[in-house]
């Protein structure tokens, strides 16, 4: 089947979702990462308050 003008614009909608969503898979896990060092960081707070 030929490439239409439609096939073409459709092909970059779908290269544009992808690429939404890699994006927004990317920001989640930054943010996971992000409340995980977070609460690394406020347990080792409450150890060392403890080890006082």
């Amino acid at each position: 089947m030929p490439r239409t003008y439609q096939t073409n614009l459709e092909d970059a909608a779908v290269l544009n979702l992808t690429d939404d969503v890699s994006r927004r898979i990317d920001r989640i896990r930054e943010a996971a990462a992000d409340a995980a060092r977070a609460q690394r960081t406020r347990e080792q707070l409450e150890r060392d308050r403890g080890d006082r």
